[in-house]
This record gives structure tokens, C-alpha cells and sequence, in this order.
């Protein structure tokens, strides 16, 4: 996994998305962690497969989590949004 950015929630590693699609994204997490401290990442991500399983996604969404630590210790507040295309 590519590092994080402090204060990025949305990566379209994909490039699937506009500028404008990933402003808004960005927006609504902000507003969402300000609410509730829920850490959010969302994530489009290039899978190199012609057809992405719904337990291959499982996988990737996992690994992303534990990777970039998406979540506080402790607590159930941490939420991942997999974009898994090609």
C-alpha cells in the first residue's frame, strides 16, 4: 500500500474519479469524521483483473485497513470504501 496523507481520506489510485468527484468525497469525510471521529478511507484501486470477487475485495479492504491503521484503537470507528476496477 502507498503511504497516506495527513488530512487525505479519498485516493483514486484508479484515476477513475475527477478532481471535482474527489473534492466532494473529501468533503463529505471531513464532515463525517467532525461528527462522529469515525476515521473513513475511501479508495479507488486499480485491480489488474478482468472480474474482482466479492471475497478478493474482502481481502484487499482488509489489508488497506490494517496497512493505513483506517480506525482508533478500541474503538468500532473505522470505515473503508473499495473502488476495486479495472
Amino acid at each position: 500500500m502507498p503511504p497516506t496523507t495527513p488530512g487525505v481520506s479519498v485516493y483514486d489510485f484508479a484515476n477513475i474519479w475527477s478532481d471535482e468527484t474527489e473534492a466532494r468525497a473529501q468533503a463529505i469525510v471531513d464532515g463525517i469524521h467532525d461528527r462522529t471521529q469515525a476515521e473513513i478511507a475511501v479508495v479507488s484501486w486499480p485491480s489488474g483483473m478482468d472480474y474482482v470477487s466479492l471475497g478478493g475485495g474482502k481481502v484487499d479492504a482488509r489489508v488497506l485497513m490494517d496497512a493505513w491503521g483506517v480506525g482508533r484503537a478500541r474503538v468500532n470507528g473505522g470505515v473503508r470504501v473499495l473502488f476495486a476496477m479495472d
